[in-house]
């Protein structure tokens, strides 16, 4: 492999593109072999949904260089993103094409390849236009009659910027210039997902400089780069890069690989930078969350810790877990949001009342018709100073509920959790979504569902047809969902009326059955269900509507029934 094919670069840039039969780039130079100079990507943030970000290699064939555009989602681009084509790598381009450039100069596209994982020093003298080639600091040119000297003492003859810089340069790499961090949160490390990248890990960290300036970090690497990072150490890094997923700063994130020189600071650099930051690019408030954001999105929020849950243990599709809560109030406002850690999180992050905080990665979640946030795998939390401001804002209740005695007779006894519903014992859970349409033809003899345009039964031979109800649900109690059906008296219940009545509305607007649906979404109801013996249906055989002050008279009952089975326990 350390044999080039010379000429073939030279050649491929400025020469004519075959056009005559049989004629091409293949037949004149099969299997080319180059070696890599230099890898770029460009865009490095991508703002636009149809942008694509693609990596550019300059290649050379030991006289010149030429630049190969690998194709988003081939083998190649994921051979380069999971570091096993570096510099200094060499590569046989088994097929290729030779596309023209917009400067009328051509440039390569590799769809097949094989390499070396060896990485080697520039292989011969290539002469370039400089104008053409580009290249960043890491290129095997550059490196040319040159030893690298020690990691910290190069790092020193950088230019020492702070994250605001980066960030105002939308995302300029770490090549010139130097930036000192301290660790305020560290991640667990995983596999690399991609495929053969065996050996490989990835964890998430948040680094605040000297300013108070705080940004998520991904790093990309062997194992030994999880042991570079500490929980409160200080580090210097550059060849990193800033990178986001849109316009939003709630996908800024600074990415580090091996190629970022990470060297650890001395004492000068711990008194330097704080170890609360005062702000977190890409965190909003606790009103832009209930403002702006939908079930689903990831954010990062900050706020003040107005309460705080002790950690239970509930049971969930993965058995029994810890979890706690927090009332997070935003830092100008009046807007509460809770806040649910799970396992770790529960054990680990421990705000105080009065505390600013802010919660990195959080999901956004609903339950009882309000927005809510919960930790998953990945998210981060830490404490931030305090915002020179004055007092919190007192919270305006819009509504008072008169005080429910936990010894109240009429409180019923529910359960929270799907999993533990059955039809004797209710759930408290919301409908997340109806499907249409609300109804079924049936035979009227043995109730067989009728498919369209069929006169009689298949199963009984019966020829009187029928409409019936057939309301399907999906219904979720804020951790999990499940779907469920159910039917007349459930219809009937759920809508407000029997069937003569929705098949006339029907009639008189189609769209009144769909409206129907979606009235219903979001309200929190009773449920008893059923499950078939092979657990594969689960039937709604009564649901029960519910205002809101019979809803926390449920609600408390519910959790002294929890409390008295934890201290029989």
């Amino acid at each position: 492999m350390d044999v080039l094919s010379t000429g073939f670069c030279a050649s491929a840039m400025k020469g004519v593109l075959p056009h005559g039969p049989g004629e091409s780039w293949a037949s004149l130079w099969p299997s080319p072999r180059v070696q890599v100079v230099d890898i770029q990507r460009y865009p490095k943030i991508v703002t636009e949904p149809f942008v694509v970000s693609r990596f550019y290699v300059a290649v050379s064939d030991s006289a010149s260089l030429i630049w190969l555009v690998v194709p988003p989602g081939s083998e190649m681009e994921e051979l380069i993103d999971t570091f096993q084509i570096e510099v200094g790598s060499c590569i046989t381009l088994n097929e290729y094409s030779v596309v023209a450039a917009k400067n009328a100069l051509n440039v390569v596209v590799p769809l097949s390849i094989t390499y070396s994982g060896t990485e080697l020093s520039l292989l011969g003298n290539p002469t370039f236009e400089e104008n053409l080639f580009c290249l960043s600091k890491e290129a095997l040119t550059k490196r040319r009659g040159s030893v690298k000297s020690n990691l910290s003492r190069a790092i020193e003859s950088h230019i020492k910027i702070n994250l605001v810089d980066l960030v105002d340069t939308k995302g300029h790499e770490l090549e010139e210039y130097a930036l000192d961090l301290r660790i305020i949160w560290k991640g667990k490390q995983r596999h690399f997902t991609a495929s053969g990248s065996m050996g490989r890990f990835v964890f998430d960290c948040i680094g605040v400089d000297r300013n108070g300036d705080a940004v998520s970090i991904y790093c990309t690497g062997q194992s030994g780069l999880y042991d570079i990072f500490s929980l409160g150490d200080c580090v210097c890094v550059t060849n990193a890069y800033l990178t986001c997923r849109s316009e939003a700063e709630g996908t800024m994130r600074l990415q580090l690989n091996e190629r970022s020189f990470v060297v650890l600071r001395g004492e000068e650099a711990v008194s330097n930078i704080p170890t609360h930051p005062c702000r977190m690019f890409g965190a909003i408030s606790v009103t832009n969350v209930l403002n702006c954001s939908n079930v689903g999105d990831i954010v990062h929020v900050e706020g003040v810790v107005t309460s705080v849950s002790s950690a239970t243990l509930v049971n969930t599709r993965r058995g029994r877990v810890e979890r706690s809560g927090i009332l997070l109030q935003d830092s100008a406002s009046s807007s509460l949001i809770d806040v649910t850690l799970w396992e770790e999180f529960s054990r680990d992050v421990r705000p105080g009342v009065g505390e600013r905080w802010c919660f990195c990665g959080f999901v956004v979640g609903e339950f009882m018709r309000r927005l809510t946030l919960s930790s998953r795998y990945g998210s981060g939390a830490f404490q931030m100073q305090m915002a020179l401001q004055g007092s919190l804002l007192p919270v305006k209740r819009t509504e008072t509920l008169p005080f429910m005695s936990l010894e109240n007779k009429d409180a019923l006894q529910v359960v929270l959790d799907l999993e533990e519903a059955s039809e004797t014992l209710p759930v408290l859970a919301k409908i997340q979504r109806v499907r249409v349409p609300l109804t079924y033809v049936g035979c009227r003899g043995c109730g067989k569902q009728i498919r369209s345009k069929v006169s009689s039964c298949a199963a009984c031979g019966g020829s009187s047809l029928e409409e019936r109800f057939f309301v399907r649900l999906e219904l979720s109690d804020g951790i999990s969902a499940v779907s469920a059906v159910g039917f007349a008296q459930i219809g009937e219940t759920l809508f407000g009326m029997d069937l003569p009545t929705l098949m006339k509305q029907r009639e008189k607007s189609p769209a009144f059955e769909g409206n129907l649906a979606r009235d219903v979404v979001g309200l929190p109801l009773l449920f008893w269900l059923l499950r078939s013996p092979d657990d594969s249906l689960l039937h709604v055989v009564r649901c029960q509507h519910i205002d809101m002050a019979r809803c926390a008279t449920t609600l408390l009952g519910a959790l002294a029934q929890m409390m008295g089975s934890s201290c029989d326990a």
